[in-house]
């Protein structure tokens, strides 16, 4: 997979992935809640501020980076201020400097993951918590099937690619560093509308993020097969239907005395 360009989707990246008011009222509340009104929050890779902006507007202090100047232009835009451009792997802030660290989406662009997390884990106060939020899509919807098979596909045509995230390599990393792992929950869900052309429409054009990071070519490949398997499991191709989204968040509370043991 190649380095994705983020200037290329910034322009019209709320288009695909913004929250209705309603459900980004609901995560700044539940995020500022976890944190504690007042605190300061380091959100890494922060994008155009959909998750950022909603927490500020619930009373916590947002400080976000991200590596593309045309997202930030998007997060000014929604009234952030304390913005700048960094490296996620060189967090260029002060060792116990915050009160949390928020990722949502964005481990999986990171060339070393356990360099992302070691470096949330130091800007921590004791006690802090390391929040990561993630859109969560019903798996028997059209959404989740088409994306599961376009991976599948991608492992075939391509057996050294390896599918984003760490698991429970994550988890047992995050251990290690003195992080305690807090009960997975829910801080908004909502019904949403898609039709299997719809989604396959959003891979074509590359506004799904799960195929920024793969080469034009294998990418053409593989949406060929996925769309005659999708034409082939809904006859229905172009009719939209419901389905189940949620925004799902797992925090681990730092105690850094452990760490600093480990």
């Amino acid at each position: 997979m190649n380095k994705f360009d983020f200037q290329k989707v910034a322009a019209n990246y709320d288009d695909i992935h913004v929250h209705s008011q309603t459900v980004s009222a609901d995560i700044g509340r539940y995020v500022a809640q976890q944190v504690g009104v007042g605190g300061r929050i380091l959100e890494i890779g922060i994008g155009t501020g959909r998750i950022g902006a909603p927490v500020v507007a619930n009373g916590c202090t947002v400080v976000g980076f991200d590596v593309s100047q045309g997202m930030l232009h998007g997060a000014a835009q929604r009234g952030l201020d304390q913005l700048l451009i960094a490296d996620m792997m060189a967090m260029p802030f002060a060792t116990a400097s915050f009160d949390a660290t928020l990722a949502v989406h964005v481990l999986h662009h990171a060339s070393d993951w356990r360099e992302v997390l070691r470096e949330s884990v130091r800007v921590l106060r004791e006690g802090g918590l390391f929040i990561e939020g993630r859109d969560w899509n019903d798996p028997a919807s059209p959404a989740m099937r088409m994306r599961n098979k376009m991976r599948e596909v991608i492992m075939a045509l391509s057996p050294g690619i390896r599918p984003p995230g760490a698991g429970a390599a994550k988890q047992q990393f995050l251990a290690r560093m003195g992080a305690e792992p807090l009960p997975e929950d829910t801080a908004a869900s909502w019904q949403a509308y898609a039709s299997p052309a719809q989604m396959l429409a959003q891979m074509q054009s590359r506004t799904d993020p799960e195929t920024w990071a793969i080469e034009p070519t294998l990418l053409d490949a593989t949406l060929a097969t996925v769309e005659v398997w999708a034409r082939e499991e809904w006859s229905a191709f172009d009719t939209v239907v419901p389905y189940e989204r949620r925004f799902v968040i797992n925090s681990y509370r730092i105690h850094h005395q452990i760490a600093e043991a480990s």
